[in-house]
């Protein structure tokens, strides 16, 4: 009995360290290059989107930053979370928009707590598919490959 709370103790402790940061998280990072517009069809203020997808718990989401000159407008996003439950296989999905403008160099956070009102439980390989666009921006989408263990999220 001592054992097994001994190793329950030494599983959380490494798990806390997890999230805190003492064992770092691969993040994917993915930048549309746009193809060149001809003055004719150039939009007016446009920008550049990029998406971050980060692993973790209480930290793990994504980022929807703007890497262009210009403020992004109506930002919003669509996601894909499809998993290896404990049961079952599970597919979440979820999209938002944000009135106000993303200022360029700035970044909207998603967190996957907020995203899945609560902590994916799963075991098994997961794929993250985010797209973001914005009124004055193409499209971009990523996809994430990973693993989910328990509540954890490992991007590779």
């Amino acid at each position: 009995m001592k054992k097994s709370i001994s190793l329950l103790v030494v599983g959380l402790v490494i798990l806390c360290g997890i999230e805190a940061g003492a064992v770092p998280f691969t993040q994917v990072n993915h930048t549309v290059v746009q193809s060149k517009q001809t003055p004719s069809d150039m939009q007016i203020n446009a920008t550049n989107l990029t998406i971050i997808i980060l692993g973790g718990l209480l930290r793990g989401g994504f980022f929807i930053k703007n890497v262009g000159e210009w403020n992004a407008t109506n930002v919003g996003f669509d996601v894909n979370v499809s998993y290896k439950g404990l049961t079952k296989n599970i597919t979440i999905e979820g999209s938002g928009v944000s009135n106000s403008p993303l200022l360029p160099g700035e970044s909207y956070k998603m967190s996957w707590f907020s995203l899945l009102l609560g902590f994916p439980v799963g075991l098994g390989p997961v794929t993250i598919v985010v797209t973001a666009q914005a009124e004055n921006a193409e499209p971009v989408t990523v996809t994430a490959e990973g693993l989910i263990v328990i509540h954890f999220v490992f991007i590779k």
